[in-house]
């Protein structure tokens, strides 16, 4: 099925408290020292960068939006995939005290040491989907019966890239209506998904971490 991207209807903002105050396991330390993508930044180079998490009721980030990255977009794209893939929250409640969804914004700030490489002599990158990318997952792998007409639904995944750009590790990020779909979605992924693989500053491929989101409906 065609990738398109997908926004939560959020409700009135009267209706929903801070979701800010009930993340349980990310802040922004956790994008410390050893987060920063290597030889983005000149040494001594600092900048805060802010992203928009959409959170389902369940406590799982949705979707990740950069609204302010005055540095390299790369080190921006790298916060929201670490976001996606590793943030977890104690969801918004509306006034019954029913789990809804809201969201977050997250600032991180990010520092080049003095031992850091200039960028300028970096060849530090993230991974990129390869160009087949469409053919991961297409209407005809969707199996029978499971949808109705006009019905879609989303799987999203988190993803571990090996060094040679090889997918090594599927995970779901959001259990979707289906459980199947989900795990069809990582075997499909497994099997045919492949990546031009991350750098470090010296150009080496190392292995990484991304997200992934297919949305299912019938053709």
């Amino acid at each position: 099925p065609t990738r398109r991207s997908a926004r939560p209807t959020l409700p009135p903002k009267s209706s929903l408290e801070s979701i800010q105050s009930h993340a349980v396991k990310l802040c922004p330390r956790r994008l410390g020292r050893q987060e920063v993508p290597t030889g983005l930044l000149k040494r001594g180079e600092r900048i805060r960068t802010t992203a928009l998490i959409e959170v389902s009721a369940e406590g799982l980030p949705t979707r990740c939006t950069v609204t302010q990255s005055p540095g390299p977009a790369a080190i921006g794209d790298h916060a929201c995939r670490l976001y996606m893939a590793r943030a977890r929250f104690k969801p918004a409640r509306d006034e019954q005290r029913r789990a809804t969804p809201g969201s977050y914004e997250a600032v991180a700030s990010w520092e080049a040491f003095e031992t850091a490489t200039d960028a300028a002599t970096s060849k530090a990158a993230g991974p990129r989907a390869g160009p087949d990318v469409p053919m991961w997952v297409t209407t005809d792998d969707l199996p029978r019966g499971v949808l109705t007409r006009d019905e879609s639904v989303i799987s999203d995944v988190t993803l571990k890239i090996s060094a040679t750009g090889k997918v090594s590790e599927c995970l779901v990020l959001k259990p979707g209506k289906y459980p199947e779909l989900d795990v069809r979605t990582c075997q499909l992924i497994l099997a045919r998904g492949n990546y031009r693989p991350a750098l470090d500053a010296s150009g080496q491929a190392v292995e990484s971490e991304t997200w992934h989101r297919v949305r299912w409906q019938q053709p």
